[in-house]
């Protein structure tokens, strides 16, 4: 940082920020690329070689500043290319990276006045925008103009003209161009091509010119030219200047009866009847972008009411979009399935008959749907729903969070407090009309108070509240299919009897009894206690310590949040939980019944999933994802003479026992664990850790998952996947023919290791489709190596491959050696079996490959 008299400001090597002062001040910002600002006072900036990419910011208004830049003696005129872009002018080193770029240029308090030579020349600022003001073409050209009234003009291609100060003529011809005027009253064509043009200060004419164009006038009173063959435009107007107009020219020969004016959403489109051109005001409706003008030159002018009158659907029996805007107005679609919006405004939308949409959007909104299925979007502010006999079957949509919302459902005269039946349908409140079809279904109102209409109204004055409409949504057990609801902060029971039930609890410690069939149950918040009873039930605890009991048949029990109990028994079922409470000390158990001790209990697992079953029975419990994350264990199981299993408990007794039959082996995820199944058929899992796993006789499947994994099938025809990591595969003779599926595409090192007596050149290997074979010759032992080339060429190329073979005496071939052996021993069959060595011609053939492969 400078002080306050002349100062030497040097950034030396690095990307540095140096700032002067209201001095004199010299900056150099050394080597890198770097930020340089001045401040006030006529400042210098460094220019040489090897000064890297330096980025020039000088604000200062004192009138007859100047900065310099001073190049260095090295550097010649010659030598500086001299370019713009947009505000920003550069100066490079021809040959070198080297640039400074001076910020805000076309801006006179941030312009450098000067660029000083050894030899003498100087470049002021009329130089430089001669040099920068570019020259037109038919390329893609980049002109600027300067204080005064500029005429560019930037014939074919896509080019950028600036017009800067001044009342400036800019005509992009063709291409696809973008114009800026600058401050001034300027006067824009973008000329055949998908152009951008922005006005930007003063009282500036747009003309798109053919093609679909961008035109934005911004501040002052703009014209816009509108006549036939100028394509489809599009106005984005911004201006809250107050009395600002601006206009939109209409060509002599197109009259009002020929433009067609319509609303979409928010914005506003003038289209010429017979073609194709229209004009769109983008967001119409928010006065800082209208265009307060249209005028023909027959002498009508249109003004934004005329505009907004003009644009309104005249509803018909058909379907029709109307648009309302921000005033409050009475939007009618008599017939059709129309959709109707509000927006701004205390409106009355009407959907007349037909399966309309409403949306009131901002505002005290009526909303009446009418006959027919309509859905009804109230939007922000105190909504007041309509509904009458006939009216079929509406759902309102009323999401609304502001404080003191009230919103009411008003019935229309004729219609009593008695001829209405309140229920619930999931998280949805359901009013019907004794005896017809006509039902209003307001979506979410149990879910979020933010979805509730606060209120029911009847003609004679009946006022129903939310605590009322809870209160009768309780609903009365019978045999058959039912619905019931307790009360808030309430202790309810609830008896679903026969049927297929659905119960909920809210908030309260509420006990829950679906009896026979197949019952939804929903505790709700508080310490609930949940019996599904006979049938395939589901169960929900919701927060708190809930006791969850599916009764007899298959039942999904969900505890949530809390330290839930699930009750486990013979005859109990196959029920399955899910338990994912993430909270600190959350205790979750499984209480098994009295007439069970722990000798009854097997645990086991598949996968992630815990089981728990009940020996000589067909009773289970699954607990999902058990094994995946601590927030979905149950974290013990208890049983009535006091022992307690934990989590360390649970995990070794069911990662099971190696025997003589056909085992299923888990590791654990932490340790390095050595596991063998021994004789029969087993699945073994590794887990996470450097494992070390042996199937034994038998057809195995071993899985080594995370780490670096050493797999040996035994005898039998295995499964091996090593998983991520560094793995060795160990097969001798003897083994079968194993399969390996190794998928990991990091960069590593798998191996496969064959045992003593499998020399080199006693091993075959060709390919299968996308599998590679490696054979012991004259035996049937194989293994195959699945995918070898399936994924070709790219970052996966190697993804199943193994990286290294290596034999018992000390030899290796690394896998990208491998191709040259299948092509060598593709022109032979393999030898027959029993014959444990190559053929002499064979080692004529082949013995070359192979000692310079294997090493």
């Amino acid at each position: 940082m400078g002080d306050t008299t002349a100062t030497i400001i040097n950034g030396q090597s690095g990307d540095d920020w140096l700032y002067g002062t209201s001095a004199n001040d010299i900056l150099d910002g050394g080597a890198g690329n770097d930020r340089l600002s001045g401040g006030l006072g006529n400042d210098t900036y460094l220019f040489y070689r090897g000064m890297g990419q330096d980025t020039v910011t000088d604000f200062d208004w004192t009138v007859g500043n100047i900065d310099t830049i001073k190049v260095a003696a090295d550097i010649a005129p010659a030598d500086v290319t001299v370019s713009r872009d947009g505000t920003y002018l550069y100066l490079s080193i021809k040959g070198t990276t080297d640039k400074m770029s001076v910020t805000f240029f076309n801006n006179i308090n941030y312009q450098v006045e000067r660029v000083e030579f050894a030899d003498g020349t100087v470049w002021d600022i009329d130089t430089l925008k001669t040099m920068t003001r570019g020259v037109a073409s038919d390329a893609a050209d980049t002109l600027y103009g300067d204080v005064g009234a500029d005429v560019l003009d930037g014939l074919n291609g896509n080019d950028k003209l600036y017009g800067e100060e001044g009342n400036d003529v800019l005509s992009g011809g063709e291409g696809n161009d973008t114009l800026y005027g600058g401050a001034g009253n300027d006067t824009l064509n973008g000329g055949a091509g998908n152009d951008f043009l922005y006005g930007d200060d003063g009282d500036d004419t747009l003309d798109g010119g053919a093609g679909n164009d961008y035109l934005s006038g911004s501040r002052g009173n703009d014209t816009y030219l509108f006549y036939r063959g100028m394509g489809q435009d599009t106005i984005s107007e911004f201006d809250t200047t107050a009395g600002n107009a601006d206009t939109i020219k209409v060509a002599a020969d197109i009259i009002p009866d020929d433009v067609v004016v319509r609303r979409e959403n928010t914005d506003l489109y003038l289209s010429i009847k017979g073609t194709t051109d229209w004009m769109k005001i983008y967001s119409y409706t928010d006065s800082g972008y209208q265009v307060e003008r249209v005028e023909f030159a027959d002498g009508t002018v249109w003004s934004v009411s005329d505009l907004k009158r003009l644009s309104r659907v005249v509803a018909s029996e058909g379907a029709e979009t109307i648009y309302g805007d921000e005033t409050s107005e009475q939007l009618d679609g008599l017939g059709g399935n129309d959709q109707i919006y509000g927006l701004a405004g205390n409106d009355v939308l009407l959907g007349g008959a037909g399966d309309d949409l409403l949306d009131g959007g901002m505002g005290l909104d009526t909303l009446d749907g009418g006959a027919g299925n309509d859905m009804l979007y109230g939007g922000s502010g105190n909504d007041t729903y309509l509904f009458q006999r006939g009216g079929g079957q509406d759902v309102i949509d009323d999401r609304d969070w502001t404080a003191g919302n009230i919103d009411t459902l008003k019935l229309a005269p004729g219609i009593i407090s008695t001829d209405i039946k309140v229920s619930r349908a999931g998280n949805n409140l359901e009013l019907a009309i004794i005896g017809t079809s006509d039902k209003i279904t307001v979506r979410d109102w149990f879910y979020s108070a933010d979805s509730q209409v606060e209120q029911v109204q009847f003609a004679d004055g009946t006022l129903w509240d939310v605590a009322t409409l809870n209160a009768m949504v309780k609903g009365v057990a019978t045999e058959g299919n039912d619905v019931l609801q307790g009360e808030e902060s309430v202790a309810d029971t609830l008896n679903g009897l026969g049927g297929d039930d659905t119960l909920y609890g809210l908030s309260g410690n509420d006990t829950l009894n679906g009896g026979a069939g197949n019952d939804t149950l929903y505790g709700g918040a508080g310490a609930d206690t949940l019996d599904g009873g006979a049938g395939n039930d589901t169960l929900y605890g919701g927060a708190g310590a809930d006791t969850l009991d599916g009764g007899v048949g298959n039942d999904n029990l969900y505890g949530d949040a809390g330290n839930d109990t699930y009750l486990f028994y013979r005859g109990a079922g196959q029920d399955w939980i899910s338990d994912y409470d993430s909270s600190a000390g959350n205790l979750d158990v499984i209480r098994v019944s009295d007439s069970l001790t722990p000798a009854d209990i097997q645990l086991s697992r598949s996968a992630y999933d815990l089981y728990v079953g009940i020996a000589g029975s067909a009773d289970k419990l699954t607990v999902s994802g058990w094994f995946s994350n601590t927030s979905t264990q149950v974290e013990q199981i208890q049983f009535s003479d006091g022992t307690t299993w934990g989590i360390d408990a649970i995990r070794a007794m069911s990662s099971g026992t190696a025997s003589q039959g056909n085992d299923v082996l888990y590791g654990n995820d932490a340790l390095a664990d050595s596991l063998s199944g021994l004789d029969g058929d087993d699945e073994i899992n590794g887990l996470g850790g450097n494992d070390i796993l042996s199937g034994g006789a038998g057809n195995d499947r071993l899985y080594g998952d995370a780490g670096n994994d050493t797999l040996t099938g035994g005898t039998g025809n295995d499964q091996l996947d090593g998983g991520r990591g560094n793995d060795l595969y160990q097969f001798e003779r003897g083994d079968g023919q194993d399969v390996i599926n190794d998928f990991d595409p990091d960069a590593n090192t798998d191996v496969l290791q064959f045992g003593a007596g499998i020399a080199a050149d006693q091993l075959w290997f060709s390919k299968n489709g996308w599998d590679l074979e490696v054979g012991v010759i004259g035996t049937a032992d194989k293994v195959t190596v699945s995918n070898w080339s399936f994924w070709g060429a790219g970052s996966w190329e190697k993804a199943q491959q193994i990286e290294q073979f290596r034999t018992d005496d000390g030899k290796v071939l690394l896998g990208g050696q491998v191709d040259q052996l299948v092509e060598a021993m593709a022109a032979f069959a393999p030898p027959a079996a029993g014959e444990l060595k190559l053929s002499e011609s064979y080692q004529a053939s082949l013995n070359v490959v192979i000692a310079s492969n294997w090493q």
